[in-house]
């Protein structure tokens, strides 16, 4: 049971709010999913469109209680109120007590009732709204050195059970102004040229939502003739080719994951 507490928002509810957290009867290991599927008329059930599937967000129920007994009925409600403002902020990190590597994001949409019908001090009962991925505590990084003229080849160790979206960061340490970038992550490119990534500027590749490529505050998506999803479903190899102006030319690069399951 004690495996069964969670964090939320940073908060624990064994040791911030001294509760335990009950499954209700089931709880999912799994989202439902929805094939593309189509039906050929005079023709017996339906033909799948290949095996792209969407995942349907997840619901987790439970209760609640606390391990000490409030003095007072008004004291144990002022205790969940207190708990109710801490799970009615919007969606935030939900991590398991059973996967501390992993998280979930989590919102309560639903109402939080308080009954004292199965625990002698009573308990309150709550339901994540959960998204489909579960996703890892910490990303997956590689990091390497861009030079001009050759390119880099870094080893992306990814743990995950599903497609992982791959984001670059390029500082560029040298003299010379970093004009253009070409990613490569299997058949998939990112390819950007004409700008000017000048000495101690960052140039951002985000393959999380929301998608992008950012240097400072403005965007570099103008500069982009090919952008791919860059996704990887297993440990990858990323490679990174740079075209700089005259000078030292050099850019510090780090190839990063973040792995998902189902």
């Amino acid at each position: 049971m004690m495996e069964c507490n969670f964090a939320f928002d940073g908060k624990h509810c064994l040791r911030d709010f001294d509760c335990v957290y009950i499954y209700a009867k089931s709880r999912p290991v799994s989202p439902e999913s929805v094939f593309s599927a189509f039906e050929i008329g005079g023709g017996d059930g339906d033909v799948l469109f290949g095996d792209r599937r969407v995942h349907q967000v997840m619901t987790h129920k439970g209760s609640l209680y606390l391990m000490h007994t409030p003095p007072t009925e008004a004291e144990a409600l002022r205790i969940y109120r207190e708990i109710a403002a801490w799970l009615k902020v919007g969606r935030r990190r939900l991590i398991w007590d059973y996967e501390p590597d992993r998280y979930l994001l989590a919102e309560v949409e639903d109402g939080i009732t308080f009954s004292q019908s199965s625990w002698p001090d009573g308990g309150i009962s709550i339901g994540f709204r959960c998204q489909p991925f579960a996703y890892n505590l910490w990303p997956d990084i590689a990091s390497g050195t861009l030079t001009a003229g050759a390119d880099t080849v870094l080893a992306l160790p990814l743990r995950t059970g599903e497609p992982a979206p791959v984001s670059l960061t390029l500082k560029n340490t040298g003299e010379a102004d970093l004009t253009g970038v070409t990613v490569t992550v299997g058949s998939r490119q990112v390819v950007l040229a004409g700008m000017a990534v000048a000495a101690g500027e960052t140039l951002e590749i985000n393959m999380e939502a929301p998608i992008g490529a950012m240097v400072g505050d403005d965007s570099a998506l103008p500069y982009a003739t090919r952008f791919d999803h860059l996704v990887a479903e297993r440990a990858c190899s990323v490679t990174v080719a740079g075209t700089f102006d005259t000078g030292t030319a050099q850019a510090a690069v780090t190839a990063r994951a973040t792995g998902r399951w189902i």
